[in-house]
């Protein structure tokens, strides 16, 4: 009677951590993460259909208004995973990172543009698990150059790694 009831508790134990999050399964450093997404339509960042791996993907980027203002972004984004209901980063398997120093413009006249997004040399292959992509853009208004005050935002785009 007494292994049945500790095969039962310790059953019971297994199945209770089923699908908990645990962040010792993954190969990368995590914390917490501090980001806001930018929630406005005016500007939308997009994974491009059929681009998806698990090293990377291609994303689009939008101007949806018609006001006269400019978005500007660089190449650099990093990728955070969701567990337990809130979103981690993720520490780059490298401390030395570089990506090229190169502003995209969008505006009225060039409102889309499409950016390649390979991660691998930051986190390997992406095991299963929900993730997001983050970009930081400025938006400028009147000449370029001239940054609206408090402008500093951060896209955030959801995925999911089966």
């Amino acid at each position: 009677m007494k292994k049945i009831l500790f095969m039962l508790l310790i059953s019971a134990m297994l199945l209770c951590s089923c699908g908990k999050f645990n962040p010792d399964d993954y190969p990368w450093e995590l914390t917490e993460s501090d980001v806001v997404p930018y929630s406005d339509n005016a500007y939308s960042l997009e994974i491009i259909e059929g681009t998806l791996t698990n090293t990377g993907c291609k994303v689009l980027i939008s101007k949806n208004n018609d006001e006269d203002e400019y978005l500007l972004c660089g190449e650099d984004f990093s990728v955070e995973l969701l567990g337990d209901k809130k979103w981690y980063k993720i520490q780059p398997l490298s401390e030395y990172l570089m990506f090229p120093a190169t502003g995209w413009f969008f505006n009225n006249d060039n409102p889309n543009g499409e950016q390649e997004m390979d991660w691998s040399k930051m986190y390997g292959e992406l095991p299963a698990g929900t993730y997001r992509i983050v970009k930081n853009f400025r938006i400028m208004s009147g000449e370029v150059g001239v940054f609206n005050e408090d402008s500093a935002y951060n896209f955030c785009v959801e995925f999911t790694i089966e």
